[in-house]
């Protein structure tokens, strides 16, 4: 829901100009120039309220990116154990290393790829012995 603001309101930011708006979350007035949206029809809020909401945004995405890449290394691991983990491993590790959120510790994914390229090698392997026999 959108609050317009008061035919006297003002703009916190912009004392003399009038306000167009209140912010969704804080109720602050603000003008067209200080309205911050997530798309066009969302209503607007208060750069202030922008900052909080970018910030714990931002923070969701950065606990979400290492669960990905922890769980990416693990399933490396785990690609030996039967092939279908490592299809999995490969698209679990492929999609986080193109995401590019992981910072620092992208090696996770990457050191994961290499985990199920050695599976997939010693799966080669194994199969190769057994049919020769």
């Amino acid at each position: 829901m959108t609050i317009a603001a008061p035919v006297s309101g003002k703009c916190a930011a912009h004392p003399d100009v009038a306000a167009e708006w209140a912010c969704q979350r804080c109720g602050t007035f603000v003008c067209t120039q200080c309205e911050r949206r997530t798309r066009p029809e969302a209503p607007p809020l208060c750069p202030k309220c922008w900052d909080l909401r970018n910030k714990t945004v931002q923070d969701t995405v950065a606990k979400e990116s290492r669960r990905l890449q922890i769980g990416g290394l693990v399933i490396g691991f785990l690609s030996f154990l039967h092939p279908l983990v490592m299809v999995g491993s490969l698209i679990l590790n492929i999609r986080e290393l193109r995401r590019g959120t992981g910072g620092d510790a992208r090696w996770m994914n990457t050191a994961g790829l290499v985990l199920t390229g050695l599976a997939m090698l010693t799966w080669v392997i194994v199969i190769a012995v057994l049919a020769s026999r």
